[in-house]
């Protein structure tokens, strides 16, 4: 994925995986350690990727440096 000259949206949890990835340096480690699905389900939200991986919404949402 090619990084833009535009300013990002700021993520939160009804961002989808594959911004996080792009936006946030933590998430790559986070979500690989969580199991989170950042190739085929990069197009789900982190809300629905942390239910999906059995992980606490706000603990994911702690560790990326997202305020909840």
């Amino acid at each position: 994925m090619a990084r833009s000259a535009l300013p990002l949206a700021p993520i939160t949890a009804e961002s989808r995986v594959d911004e996080a990835l792009f936006a946030l340096a933590a998430a790559p480690a986070v979500m690989a350690r969580y199991g989170l699905d950042t190739c085929c389900g990069g197009a789900r939200t982190l809300r629905a990727a942390a239910e999906h991986a059995g992980v606490p919404l706000e603990q994911l949402l702690r560790e990326l440096g997202i305020a909840s």
